[in-house]
């Protein structure tokens, strides 16, 4: 129990019942556990979660914008050389009549 509240488990949700963890558990080690625990270090952990999920967002939105650019810039490119070689079809074809 203490390995899950210290990786972020909240004693504070409520079951369907609206009982709390600490409310359900049969075993009084649990209890003990569960209402000596300090929220704010739970609070702690979920702000830190939150942020990370926040910079994770953040890279991830970097990262496809960086992609996005460079498939423009190869379109771009692309588009360019379409151009060229279709004047010197355009050429070819003007000599050849």
């Amino acid at each position: 129990m203490q390995m899950l509240l210290q990786y972020g488990a909240d004693p504070r949700l409520y079951a369907a019942d609206g009982l709390t963890p600490g409310q359900q558990s049969s075993f009084e080690h649990v209890r003990n556990v569960l209402e000596s625990w300090d929220i704010a270090m739970t609070e702690s952990m979920l702000q830190k979660m939150q942020a990370d999920r926040e910079k994770q967002r953040d890279d991830d939105r970097q990262v496809t914008e960086a992609e996005t650019q460079k498939l423009e810039t190869q379109l771009l490119a692309a588009e360019k050389e379409y151009s060229t070689l279709e004047k010197q079809v355009d050429c070819c074809r003007m000599l050849s009549v």
